[in-house]
């Protein structure tokens, strides 16, 4: 007999097996599915969103830069002047005296840098009265004495020649306009002089009479100072005659330099610890400079290293007797920089007059800052850009600073220890950001803004390629007007207390400054692109100029963890918005142009809430602070994704509806926010988790089957992106946030 093996057997008791195990499988799986799905129903919460849609449009988000990495490893390279700029309220006219208080009723005249320093300033007197301004006088100041706490007297060089003319009498009430140009930053500006051994940004020079700042020379496109560089004519035959204790240009403080080689006259700065830590991550740096030398036979040796050696790298060259720009590269091994004290050194050789303008030491690795910035905020697709760090008009800049060609860092009083000497850009480079992101220019305008510079300002951005700013802009790399690079342009007028108080004051300058931008030529081709922004904070509550919209700052919330106290904190915010009575009530758009973040930081689902809490209702756009302590980088950017598309939206209705439960008592506040926006071919919907558990969130009424969802973790990282396949449930994390986003006409 043959041996049979019993493969079939075991085959067949296997699929037996196999169609048993799965009969009793199949109902307990369902069963267990029914269950599942019961209880996702009752734990989840849903919302149904409305067809009622808000009145107001959304103009969308966006960046408010309150300050900008200007990419210089140096500071205050380019020499500019203290500029400082003051308004005081005329109390009383006497012959040629003039009695004067600060526009802030809280800063004491002692507090100025009054005598010596502001002898020789600009004077403008104007009037502001009936929500206008009229220029009366401009003069030179002779004096200014302090003659009570709050109190001062000044005398001008030249007064009203007919003090019966209404437009020229000077009275009680009109306002002083003070503008110097300092060389040096005396103490007075100053307290922590003398206890400061150095002044950030400050650069030291060879003998006492050797530096000094030429506010006549300048070198091309931008800026209105250089450094001058008065070399004896007698040859130095040793080190031992160098006068080896340095001279701090613009402090006066003095440190010692036993290198300086000899018959040279030398010009350093000390790098910084930041400067520092970003040469120790790179190899390649390129300075840039500009020279002019009244002797053709100067020359100068340019080297960086630390005070015992240099880099390996050093240039000496031949200085032309007209404006040359010079560039040079340094080569650093990655990570030998360390924390020994390097510095930049400029060592000059001959005799005369040197001019010295824009020194600029960057990674010749890296693009620049503007090009690294924009690229950085382009997944975020801003809508608005507000350049609030640079305001045309500020108290400390210069007129006209925006036809920079590169960003610059100034001098400022009072600066603080880890403050850096802030950058200003040119709107060269402002219109190159906002092009590449697509986004629409904020401009800011001071209450120090003259006529003639917003009649420039208009012509730059608007005019013909031919006119005289139209060639500046030209020459900046933009032959076309901003108006047919841009949907809009916005210019915000808006002002500290401490430069204008007293709301008919803020009106006033509002009034004037749209007035004097309506009258130009410009005006009359972009008038339906030109948006003006009143920014003023008005004590009574009351917008009071005729600017379209009005912007103000919020402040996000903290630590909310339930929504309807969240609530609360919203409404309390939106009570503080200006109102409009000519139009009743809040009657025109409201932009948030800084949403200020603790330092301490916030988790996304708070800060979000806090930036779309009115929006589309009360609000039309919100900005965030780039830079700012409580907001990192990754979360500004996550924050911006997670809010983006909204531009030409509307907000709507949105319900929480309840499910019938056995114990209402205990029902507990879970922290769930929902908002729901609604444009011509979008539909967007953004869930907060304010609480401290994770939800399940649903939606009745709205098929969100196509919809795009992206999930953000409480510190604003992207946790989820994906294309939903049907409608259902989503789950959303403590302090985090769920957007969901509909395309096509909806």
């Amino acid at each position: 007999m043959f041996w049979r093996p019993k493969v079939r057997i075991k085959r067949r008791s296997f699929v037996v097996l196999g169609l048993c195990c799965l009969l009793v499988a199949l109902p307990a799986a369902l069963l267990v599915a029914t269950a599942l799905r019961d209880i996702g129903r009752e734990e989840a919460v849903h919302f149904k969103i409305g067809e009622s849609r808000s009145r107001r449009v959304i103009l969308g988000n966006g960046v408010n830069f309150a300050s900008f990495p200007s990419g210089n490893l140096l500071e205050n390279g380019s020499f500019e002047p203290l500029i400082s700029r003051r308004q005081l309220v005329i109390t009383e006219v006497s012959g040629s005296k003039l009695r004067l208080k600060p526009a802030d009723p809280d800063e004491a005249i002692a507090a100025l840098p009054l005598d010596d320093f502001y002898r020789g300033a600009s004077v403008q007197v104007v009037s502001r009265r009936g929500g206008e301004q009229k220029l009366k006088l401009e003069s030179t100041l002779l004096s200014l004495e302090t003659k009570a706490s709050h109190e001062a007297e000044a005398r001008l060089a030249e007064f009203p020649s007919d003090p019966e003319n209404e437009d020229l009498t000077i009275k009680a009430g009109d306002l002083l306009l003070l503008e110097k140009a300092a060389p040096r930053l005396r103490a007075p500006l100053r307290s922590s002089v003398e206890e400061d051994p150095e002044l950030r940004g400050e650069w030291f020079a060879s003998a006492p009479a050797m530096a000094s700042l030429d506010l006549e020379e300048a070198a091309p496109d931008g800026g209105r100072s250089s450094l001058c560089l008065r070399l004896p004519t007698a040859k130095i035959k040793n080190a031992a005659n160098l006068n080896l204790r340095l001279l701090g240009v613009y402090g006066g403080q003095e440190r010692e330099d036993k290198g300086i080689p000899e018959g040279a006259f030398r010009l350093s700065q000390s790098l910084r610890e930041t400067a520092l830590r970003s040469m120790n991550g790179e190899s390649a740096f390129q300075l840039d400079f500009w020279a002019k030398s009244e002797n053709p036979e100067n020359t100068v040796e340019v080297s960086l290293g630390s005070l015992a050696e240099t880099s390996g790298n050093s240039y000496r060259r031949h200085l032309d007797a007209d404006w040359h720009k010079y560039s040079l590269t340094f080569i650093i091994p990655r990570g030998s920089v360390g924390t020994a004290e390097w510095q930049l050194r400029f060592d000059w050789r001959g005799s005369g007059a040197i001019y010295l303008d824009r020194v600029i030491l960057r990674s010749a690795e890296s693009p620049s800052k503007a090009d690294q910035l924009a690229e950085e905020l382009k997944p975020a697709t801003p809508d608005l850009l507000r350049f609030g760090f640079m305001p045309l008009g500020g108290r400390q800049l210069p007129e006209e600073f925006w036809l920079l060609k590169e960003p610059q860092s100034y001098p400022v009083a009072n600066l603080a220890d880890d403050e850096k000497c802030p950058a200003v850009l040119g709107l060269g480079t402002v219109e190159k950001i906002c092009e590449k992101l697509n986004a629409s220019p904020w401009i800011c305008i001071g209450p120090y803004c003259t006529q003639s510079e917003l009649q420039h300002l208009m012509q730059y951005l608007f005019g013909s390629a031919s006119s005289e700013y139209g060639q500046k802009r030209l020459a900046d790399g933009t032959a076309l007007r901003w108006s047919d690079l841009f949907p809009r342009i916005y210019l915000e007028f808006s002002a500290d207390e401490a430069d204008l108080s007293g709301d008919q004051n803020l009106r006033a300058f509002a009034e004037w400054a749209i007035r004097t931008i309506t009258e130009t030529p410009e005006f009359k081709l972009v008038r339906q692109q030109l948006v003006f922004i009143d920014g003023m904070k008005y004590k009574d509550g009351l917008v009071l100029s005729s600017a379209d919209m009005h912007a103000g700052d919020f402040s996000a919330a903290s630590s909310i963890k339930e929504s309807e106290k969240f609530v609360e904190f919203g409404l309390r915010q939106v009570e503080t918005l200006p109102r409009d009575n000519l139009h009743g009530g809040l009657g025109r758009p409201e932009l948030i142009r800084s949403l200020k973040v603790p330092d301490e930081g916030l988790r996304m689902s708070e800060f979000l809430a806090s930036m779309i809490y009115s929006l589309g209702r009360d609000s039309s756009a919100c900005l965030l602070d780039y830079g700012a302590p409580g907001l990192k980088p990754e979360q500004l950017l996550q924050g911006l994704i997670a809010v983006s598309g909204l531009e030409e939206c509307s907000a709507l209705n949105v319900q929480r509806l309840e499910l019938k439960s056995e114990d209402e008592a205990k029902k507990v506040d879970d922290g769930l926010l929902a908002f729901a926006f609604e444009g011509p071919d979008r539909l967007k919907i953004i869930l907060l988790n304010l609480g401290e558990s994770s939800r399940l969130v649903g939606f009745d009424g709205r098929d969100l089957s196509e919809a795009e969802l992206c999930s953000f973790a409480a510190d604003g990282s992207l946790l989820e992106q994906r294309k939903l396949k049907r409608n259902g449930v989503y789950s959303v994390l403590p302090g985090a946030a769920v957007s969901l986003e509909v395309k096509g006409k909806y």
